[in-house]
C-alpha cells in the first residue's frame, strides 16, 4: 500500500505542475465543446488490470470477499478545458475506491456510478489520455458485466450519450468496442483462492470434443431412431414399418367436436401452412378425446399408410400429437415414418421464466417464446413483470406505474424516468424501455391460450421493488400538490422511516414497507386488474407469484413496523405473506413464491394463518440446499416447483470465459449437456456427477427423505435481463439450452437413477450403471444429431438466433487442428479474408478465428441473419 500512496503523491504533484502549465498553454485556453461534440469525440476504454486486486479497502458496498482493479481511459482528439461535466454509468459490481487525484468515480445507487471532476483538475489535453484507475466490490468474470452507453452531462444538464460506449458499437464476437480484451494472464479470472474451475480455453474445449468422439463412439447411436427422434423425446415410440408415409394428396381433417377444433386452431394452422390438411384428401386424420388416459396431457398417435389416428386425454394431449406429426414431418421428402408413440409428461409444470422487467424484451418476443414452448410441449410462462428496474404492465388506476417506472434515462430526481440502471441510456421511449398495454397483455393471454401455455404473472415484492416505490412516491407527491385526500392511498414507504439498507443489488431504496395498509391497498389494486384481464382472455388467473424477495435491513427504523411488533408482530415477512395470500385467497388465486422467502410461513412459526395452497419455487443450487429445501416444502403438501440456478438459469453463460455473455454468481457455466444431464427426479445424486461454483466436489446428504414425490409437481428455466439487453441476446441465451430443458421436463429417461430416500451422493459415487452409461450417451448423442440436423435449422429459419458452441483448437505437431460438437461443420477466417470450410489442420498463425456452421444449408431469407457462436480467436481470445 506504500507505493500506491507514494504514487498518488506523484500523481497530485504531477497534475499540480499540468494545471500551472495549463494556464500558460494555448492549447488548453481554447473556447469549451458543446457536449454534443465532446460526447461524440470522446474515446473511452475500459481495462481491467487485476481481476482478482490483493488491497482490497473496507467498504460497506463489499458484500462478498474480494475487488479487482480497473482503468477507464478517456481520450479526446481537441484540447478541452470544462470541468464541470459529469460522466455516468453503469456496472454490476460497485466501485468502493477511485485512485486518481483530480477525479472521483462515486457509486449512487444500484449499478449507476458518476465520474467527475475534483477541484484543481485541468481539463484535456489534445490526444493525451486520462487515466482512471479504480476498485470495485466483488469480481468480473465477463465483459458482459459492462454495460456499456456512457453518459456525458454538462453544466447545464445537456444529456448525450458517449458514441464510443454504444452498445451498438461492438467488435466482430459481440463486445462492446470500448472494453479492452480480458486476457486469462491473471489467476484464470479465480472467483477466490480455494477456486478450481479454470478458465475455458480452446485447448480444454479440444480435449472436452475429443471425449464427446471417444464416449459416442463407445455407445453409438441407433441411426433409424435418430432419424425420427423428437424433442421432448417420447415415453414410446415404435416403429410399425420401415416404408415411410408420402403425405402428397394430404390428410383430411376428421373431429366432430367444433369446440375442439377452435381450441386446436394454432396446431391445425401449422399443418395447413406444410400442406399436411387437405379437405379433399381421402386418407383421414382422426382425432378423439378418451378415457383411460394419466392425464390430460397424455396421447397416442399412430402414423401409416391407412392415416393419422390421434387419441388423447385432453385437449393438451391432442396438442402435443399434432406438435410431434409436425416435428416427425420430412418437408424436403414430404413424407412421415410410419410409428406408433404413445406419450405423456414426466412433470405437470414445464415452464419458463422471463423477465422483462430489468431491460423489456418487448411484445413481439414474448408472443414467440410461446410459439417455441409450445412446439417443445412446455406449457407455463412465468412472467416477470415488475423489479427494481422497471415496471412492465399498464394498470389503469395507477398510471405512474409505467408514466415513470417503464421509462429509464438520466433524471437524479427521478420525476420523468427512472435512473439509467443496466446502461439503459437516455432515451426513455426507445428499448430497452417500455411496457406492455392491457391490450398487449390480453394478446398476450390469448396466444398463450391458443398454445396451451398459461401465464403467470409476477411482480417482486417487497423487495425488488423500486420502480412501484419510486412510481407510487411521484404519485403521492402529485395528489398532495393537488390538495387530494387520498393522497397516500397507495404509498409503498414512510417519509420518516430512517432505515439503512442496501440490497443485494446494491439499492438502498427499493423495498415496500410491508407495515403500511397503503401498501395492501397497492396490492389489492394491481390485483384486481390482473384479474380482470385474465377473466377478459378466458383464462382465469389460477397462481400469482409474488416474489417474497426480502431486504436485509429495511424497516429497522420503520415507526409503522415498530407499532406491529409492539403489538406482537415477530416475523414481519410472514405477516406479509399471511397477508398477501388472504388478499390472492379472497379472488380465488393460488399464492406462490422464491423458496427462502416461503421459510417464514413454515408451521409453529407464530398465530398468523397459513394460507390453504403454496406454490415454492426453489431456486437454491444443487450444492448449496437445493434437495434439503425441495423435501421440506414438498412433505408437508406444498406444491415445488424446481428452478435451480445451476441447472436452469439461462443467464448464466455456457462456457467459463470472459468473451460468453452471463452473470456468473450461482454457476460460470451451463452447457446445453449440463441441462440435458440434470436429473430433477434425484435432487441428491446430482453430487455425484456435478461441481459447485468454484469447481469444487461436494456432498449431499439426504437428511430430509423425499416423501411425497409428487408434490414436486414440475421444472422452470429461469431468464434473469440484469446481462441481457435485447431479444437478440435473450434468444441466443435461450437456445438451444430451452430443448434441453424441454426434455427433462417432459421425459424421463431410461438412465435416469431413481430416487432412494435417504442416500448420501458425493463425487463418484456409484450411480449409473454401465449399461446406464451407454444409454446416457446414445441418447443424448441422438439428442445433438436432432438438435443441430433438423431443430436449429428450424429456428434459425424463423429469424430466432441461436448459440453455436465454441470451436476447440489445439496445436499439435505444429499445426492447428480444431473439433467441434458431432453434428456441426467448422469454417475459419484468416484475417479479413472470407470464412473458408475447415477440413484439414491449418498452420498456426495470430489472426486465425473458427466457428462452429450447421450442416444444412438455410433458406436464402435466412442467409442475412448476424453470424452466432463465434469461436475463439487463437492467439487473442483464448
Amino acid at each position: 500500500m506504500k507505493a500506491l500512496v507514494l504514487s498518488h503523491q506523484t500523481l497530485l504533484l504531477c497534475g499540480s505542475l499540468l494545471y500551472a502549465s495549463a494556464l500558460l498553454s494555448p492549447q488548453l485556453q481554447a473556447e469549451p465543446r458543446p457536449a454534443a461534440e465532446v460526447a461524440a469525440a470522446l474515446k473511452v476504454e475500459y481495462q481491467l488490470l487485476q481481476p482478482a486486486y490483493a488491497e482490497c479497502p473496507v467498504s460497506k458496498l463489499r458484500k462478498e470477499p474480494g475487488c479487482y482493479l480497473s482503468r477507464l481511459s478517456l481520450t479526446l482528439p481537441f484540447a478541452h478545458q470544462a470541468t464541470d461535466w459529469r460522466i455516468y454509468f453503469s456496472q454490476l459490481t460497485p466501485v468502493i475506491a477511485s485512485l486518481h487525484p483530480q477525479l472521483q468515480i462515486r457509486h449512487l445507487n444500484g449499478d449507476l456510478h458518476e465520474l467527475s471532476a475534483k477541484a484543481g483538475f485541468s481539463g484535456f489535453q489534445a490526444r493525451q489520455p486520462i487515466e482512471i484507475d479504480f476498485i470495485s466490490a466483488s469480481g468480473i468474470f465477463s465483459q458482459s458485466m459492462l454495460p456499456g452507453n456512457y453518459l456525458l452531462q454538462d453544466k447545464y444538464n445537456d444529456v448525450h450519450l458517449i458514441t464510443s460506449t454504444s452498445t451498438g458499437n461492438t467488435d466482430a464476437s459481440g463486445t462492446p468496442a470500448f472494453i479492452r480484451p480480458f486476457t486469462n494472464s491473471n489467476p484464470e479470472f479465480l472467483q477466490n483462492p480455494a477456486d478450481e474451475l479454470g478458465v475455458a480455453s480452446g485447448e480444454s474445449l479440444y480435449q472436452h470434443y475429443l471425449h464427446y468422439q471417444r464416449a459416442q463412439a463407445a455407445a453409438p447411436a441407433n441411426t433409424t431412431a435418430t432419424q425420427h427422434r423428437l424433442i421432448p423425446k417420447p415415453a414410446l415410440q415404435q416403429e410399425l414399418s420401415k416404408t415411410a408415409v408420402n403425405t402428397t394428396a394430404g390428410f383430411a381433417l376428421q373431429l366432430a367436436d367444433a369446440q375442439l377444433q377452435q381450441q386446436l386452431q394454432s396446431a391445425l394452422l401449422q399443418l395447413q401452412q406444410q400442406q399436411l390438411l387437405k379437405p379433399q384428401s381421402k386418407t383421414p386424420l382422426q382425432i378423439r378425446i378418451k378415457t383411460g388416459f394419466a392425464s390430460a396431457e397424455h396421447y397416442r398417435l399412430r402414423i401409416e399408410p391407412a392415416g393419422i389416428q390421434i387419441e388423447a386425454g385432453g385437449t393438451a394431449g391432442a396438442f402435443y400429437a399434432l406438435q410431434s406429426v409436425l416435428g416427425l414431418y420430412d418437408a424436403a421428402n414430404k413424407q412421415l415414418p410410419s410409428v406408433l408413440i404413445e406419450d405423456g409428461p414426466a412433470y405437470p409444470y414445464r415452464g419458463q421464466h422471463v423477465d422483462i422487467a430489468r431491460n423489456f424484451l418487448g411484445k413481439d418476443f414474448i408472443l414467440q417464446l410461446i410459439s417455441q414452448m409450445a412446439r417443445y410441449k412446455m406449457n407455463q410462462l412465468h412472467l416477470h413483470l415488475a423489479d427494481d428496474e422497471g415496471w412492465r404492465i399498464a394498470i389503469k388506476a395507477l398510471p405512474e406505474l409505467t408514466e415513470l417506472g417503464a421509462r429509464r434515462c438520466l433524471d437524479l430526481g427521478e420525476t420523468r424516468c427512472l435512473l439509467p440502471q443496466l446502461g439503459a441510456g437516455h432515451q426513455p421511449d426507445a428499448l430497452p424501455n417500455g411496457f406492455l398495454s392491457q391490450q398487449d397483455y390480453l394478446d398476450i393471454l390469448a396466444h398463450a391460450k391458443a398454445h396451451q401455455v398459461r401465464v403467470i404473472p409476477s411482480l417482486d415484492m417487497p423487495g425488488h421493488s423500486r420502480a412501484a416505490v419510486k412510481a407510487m412516491s411521484l404519485r403521492a407527491e402529485k395528489l398532495k400538490q393537488q390538495q387530494s385526500p387520498d393522497w397516500d392511498q397507495h404509498l409503498l414507504t414512510e417519509a420518516v422511516d430512517r432505515s439503512d439498507y442496501l440490497s443485494i443489488q446494491y439499492y438502498h431504496d427499493n423495498t415496500i414497507n410491508v407495515c403500511l395498509d397503503s401498501s395492501y391497498r397497492f396490492i389489492d389494486t394491481v390485483l384486481d386488474e390482473l384479474v380482470s384481464m385474465h377473466q377478459q382472455a378466458g383464462m382465469p388467473l389460477g397462481l400469482y407469484h409474488i416474489g417474497a424477495d426480502e431486504t436485509a435491513g429495511a424497516w429497522q427504523q420503520s415507526p409503522a413496523c415498530q407499532k406491529l411488533k409492539d403489538a406482537g408482530e415477530t416475523d414481519l415477512m410472514r405477516y406479509f405473506l399471511t397477508r398477501t395470500a388472504s388478499l390472492l385467497q379472497a379472488k380465488g388465486v393460488q399464492l406462490a413464491a422464491w423458496s427462502d422467502g416461503l421459510k417464514h410461513l413454515q408451521p409453529g412459526q407464530n398465530s398468523q394463518p397459513l394460507p390453504s395452497s403454496v406454490t415454492s419455487y426453489i431456486w437454491q443450487n444443487s450444492y448449496d440446499g437445493a434437495a434439503l429445501t425441495a423435501h421440506q416444502h414438498a412433505n408437508p403438501g406444498w406444491q415445488v416447483v424446481l428452478a435451480l440456478p445451476d441447472a436452469s438459469y439461462f443467464d448464466v453463460p455456457y462456457l467459463n470465459t470472459p468473451y460468453a455473455r452471463g452473470n456468473h454468481w450461482a454457476s460460470r457455466m451451463l452447457s446445453t449437456e449440463k441441462v440435458f444431464s440434470f436429473q430433477p427426479q434425484n435432487l441428491p445424486s446430482l453430487a455425484a456427477v456435478w461441481q459447485d461454483l468454484n469447481g469444487k466436489n461436494y456432498q449431499i446428504n439426504d437428511k430430509v427423505p423425499l416423501q411425497q414425490p409428487k408434490q414436486i409437481i414440475g421444472l422452470q428455466g429461469n431468464l434473469w435481463t440484469e446481462v441481457i439487453p435485447d431479444a437478440q441476446s435473450a434468444w441466443q441465451m435461450l437456445l438451444p439450452r430451452l430443448l434441453a430443458f424441454a426434455e427433462r421436463s417432459w421425459h424421463l429417461a431410461d438412465w435416469q437413477p431413481p430416487y432412494q430416500p435417504g442416500r448420501s451422493y458425493q463425487h463418484n459415487s456409484p450411480l449409473l450403471s454401465a449399461k446406464q452409461s451407454q444409454q446416457y450417451q446414445a441418447d443424448w448423442h441422438s439428442f445433438q444429431q436432432r438438435l443441430w440436423f433438423k431443430e436449429v435449422p428450424a429456428l434459425l429459419a424463423a429469424g430466432l438466433p441461436v448459440q453455436l458452441p465454441w470451436v476447440g483448437v489445439k496445436q499439435i505437431k505444429g499445426k492447428l487442428q480444431a473439433l467441434t460438437e458431432p453434428g456441426l461443420l467448422i469454417e475459419y477466417q484468416q484475417g479479413h479474408q472470407p470464412w473458408q470450410l475447415y477440413q484439414q489442420p491449418l498452420p498456426p498463425a495470430n489472426n486465425i478465428r473458427f466457428r462452429s456452421k450447421i450442416v444444412n444449408p438455410l433458406p436464402p431469407a435466412a442467409q442475412t441473419l448476424p453470424q452466432h457462436g463465434l469461436s475463439s480467436t487463437v492467439g487473442t481470445a483464448w
